[in-house]
């Protein structure tokens, strides 16, 4: 059609030049020749995607089969089709894993996204491993949440660990900026239904239990909120479970 095209356009192009032919045919045979030349392209477009040169096809060479290529190199790790069966355009056959560039996907609480940002730096783990540490940071925070209240926050792994399968849980720990407070360590405090508590040391054998609120957890280490409570207080650091159980059986001899 395209051949027929610029013949076309050849003859209407010599009718014109001796005034034998019309501008109005000269025009319909230009426009054709365009047309036809666009979907020729548009063609060949559609035929790379599927990884065939429209260039070398010719009809010596047309086959019944042809090679799906995936866009990058890795493995499958999902079939959805079988010998025989149809598909659409639209549906999906396989499901491809690219070890290059695999994420890590978090589940937030809505209540904690405003300490997130993305660039953030993060440090992850698995329970079978919990001395390996994967280093990353924040790539992508959603903007849907979950029935549960939760959002999906997307990082990204400074180096691929092949021994990181997909779909393994593990436990995240990210740095927060520009974030200070007071903090004591695990063993200066201790529990009492849902309250906590720290003893202030009046002198080397007295000791005063006094509540104190916890914030956000960093290892061993708990946050103080409203530290003004403990202003020049000494704290004691250790042993804060002995200090309980001794101020118990004090409390219970004297009744």
């Amino acid at each position: 059609q395209l051949s027929a095209a610029e013949a076309e356009l050849a003859r209407q192009k010599a009718l014109n030049e001796t005034k034998a032919g019309s501008d109005k045919n000269l025009l319909q045979a230009s426009t054709e020749q365009q047309t036809q030349r666009i979907r020729l392209r548009a063609l060949g477009e559609k035929l790379r995607i599927l990884q065939i040169d429209p260039d070398k096809l010719t009809e010596e060479n047309i086959s019944k089969n042809i090679q799906l290529r995936a866009p990058f190199s890795g493995f499958v790790s999902k079939v959805n089709i079988n010998v025989g069966k149809y598909v659409t355009p639209t549906e999906v056959l396989f499901e491809l894993v690219n070890p290059d560039d695999v994420h890590l996907t978090l589940k937030v609480f809505e209540k904690d996204l405003p300490f997130l940002a993305v660039g953030q730096r993060l440090s992850a783990h698995t329970n079978a491993q919990p001395e390996q540490i994967h280093g990353g940071e924040i790539l992508l925070i959603s903007r849907d949440f979950y029935p549960d209240g939760t959002v999906d926050v997307h990082c990204h792994f400074d180096k691929y660990d092949a021994r990181l399968q997909q779909g393994i849980f593990m436990n995240v720990d990210i740095e927060l900026k520009h974030s200070s407070a007071l903090a004591l360590p695990a063993s200066a405090l201790v529990q009492e239904g849902e309250n906590w508590f720290v003893f202030a040391s009046e002198d080397s054998t007295n000791f005063r239990l006094l509540p104190v609120q916890l914030g956000i957890a960093d290892g061993d280490w708990r946050e103080v909120l409203a530290p003004t409570t403990l202003a020049a207080q000494p704290i004691a650091l250790q042993g804060a479970y002995a200090l309980l159980m001794t101020l118990k059986k004090d409390s219970s001899e004297e009744e």
